[in-house]
């Protein structure tokens, strides 16, 4: 009895561009920088997601990955005495610390009366007719 042989086209997404794009979804770039990186279409890679739900769930924990190197890269200059890190954290995690900015409100002019409308109104007039003839 023979072996039963696979029927179908191939598919394009090898062991070997798997890995270019996981290294691609390390590196923090977007999916279809990595489809063009990894030399796969953008719709074989949804619809792999769409198959195999342990595939997508790795690739959003793989998306995730720079985000968490950049929190443990913090966390260790922290533990190493790094005033600045320890600073730049406290801006943005204690509200103790953030930088409070003070906000200017202009009051609104006055309306303005209907010859002074008009006379603005011509100047502008004025203005554009002369940029159109130059």
């Amino acid at each position: 009895m023979t072996a039963k042989r696979k029927r179908g086209r191939p598919s394009v997404l090898t062991k070997k561009r798997m890995v270019m794009f996981e290294q691609g979804l390390c590196w923090g770039w977007t999916i279809k920088q990595c489809c063009n990186y990894a030399q796969i279409g953008e719709r074989a890679f949804y619809r792999m997601q769409q198959r195999w739900p342990d595939f997508r769930h790795r690739m959003q924990v793989l998306r995730n990955n720079p985000e968490m190197q950049a929190k443990r890269n913090v966390a260790e200059a922290i533990e190493r005495g790094d005033l600045a890190a320890s600073l730049w954290y406290l801006e943005r995690r204690s509200s103790e610390f953030k930088a409070r900015q003070k906000v200017a409100v202009e009051q609104p002019e006055a309306a303005l009366s209907a010859e002074e409308t008009l006379r603005r109104l011509e100047v502008l007039v004025t203005r554009a007719r002369a940029l159109s003839l130059a």
